[in-house]
């Protein structure tokens, strides 16, 4: 479905979305502001949860980044393919 939408109408379905979740948020949190100490905790947890995620793919999408470039450094008689190379 969105390989065939061009890249103005992703771009607008993305902001879309984007937009409906910030508005969705600014509505739930002024809702929960009356019990803010009884919700303060489970969100600093979810928060720090989603913190570590974030980290875990940045770390793993900048590890496959360095392992392609390395393959591409090397010369075209030593480069190994995928399930020749041995960890």
């Amino acid at each position: 479905m969105f390989f065939q939408l061009s890249s103005w109408a992703l771009a607008l379905v993305l902001f879309t979305v984007i937009l409906a979740a910030t508005g969705l948020g600014l509505l739930v949190g002024r809702h929960l502001r009356d019990r803010s100490d009884i919700v303060r905790e489970p969100f600093a947890a979810l928060q720090a949860a989603l913190l570590g995620v974030v980290g875990l793919i940045l770390a793993f999408g900048l590890a496959l980044a360095l392992d392609a470039m390395s393959l591409a450094a090397q010369p075209s008689s030593t480069k190994q393919t995928p399930s020749a190379r041995t960890t």
